[in-house]
């Protein structure tokens, strides 16, 4: 079997249940310093974490006991790093993911020569990779965005209003990262420059005065971020 199947599975299981399946309230709850609500929400966690995992490669997959052995694997390596990333007080988001991606790229190493992908998976590859490729793009992109402290402003005003601008602003964002990606599929790179455009011309009341300079700086430098990171995104899988 393509080694790359395999592993596509599996980064299609954890984005799903590490962005997707995993709410606000867990992530908030498994920094708690409360010890009890901690342990709730890291075991609430990798309890939906390992039924996202169970179900894409139980239905992606042949099944067979070395599937069975691959998902307990990964499972457990993912709660074990997460029980250690929040023991530390330095746990930067990206080595959090990569020490993730690391796990899974192992495990798909020794696993691949065992395991088989079903016929629909295998034969479709390529539409595997692409339904990676969006699920990527909105979620775990936009939290790597959002990591950025770049909503000071909005809250430090006015907290209510400052919510209402990050949920608009995220929303924005998942909008305009799926447009750009189906339109590095479908080839069609000129009209990306629309997409710029039109997000542009709507900052530009934002850009005019002193005042709103910084804050439209801060979208710029987030736009062009979130449109490299598709892009990035797109190479890597081999889809444009």
């Amino acid at each position: 079997m393509d080694l790359s199947s395999l592993m596509a599975l599996l980064l299609i299981g954890h984005v799903l249940g590490d962005f997707y399946f995993q709410s606000n309230e867990m992530a908030v709850g498994k920094v708690s310093k409360n010890i009890m609500e901690k342990r709730k929400w890291m075991t609430v966690h990798g309890v939906a974490y390992a039924a996202c995992m169970a179900v894409v490669l139980f239905a992606g997959t042949e099944l067979s006991l070395e599937v069975l052995w691959a998902f307990l694997t990964v499972a457990l390596i993912h709660i074990l790093i997460d029980i250690f990333k929040y023991h530390i007080t330095w746990k930067p988001f990206v080595v959090d993911q990569f020490l993730h991606i690391l796990t899974l790229a192992v495990a798909s190493l020794i696993f691949s020569r065992y395991i088989g992908v079903k016929g629909f998976m295998a034969e479709n590859h390529h539409y595997l990779l692409m339904v990676l490729g969006l699920l990527v793009v909105v979620r775990p992109i936009g939290l790597l965005i959002e990591s950025r402290d770049i909503w000071q402003l909005e809250e430090s005003e006015n907290l209510e209003q400052g919510e209402r601008m990050r949920n608009t602003s995220r929303m924005i964002g998942y909008l305009e990262r799926i447009i750009v990606f189906f339109l590095l599929l479908l080839g069609q790179y000129s009209a990306i420059a629309l997409v710029i455009a039109a997000k542009s011309i709507a900052r530009f009341p934002e850009i005019k005065d002193d005042e709103g300079r910084l804050k439209a700086d801060y979208y710029i430098i987030g736009t062009m971020l979130s449109l490299a990171c598709v892009l990035l995104i797109a190479a890597t899988l081999g889809l444009m």
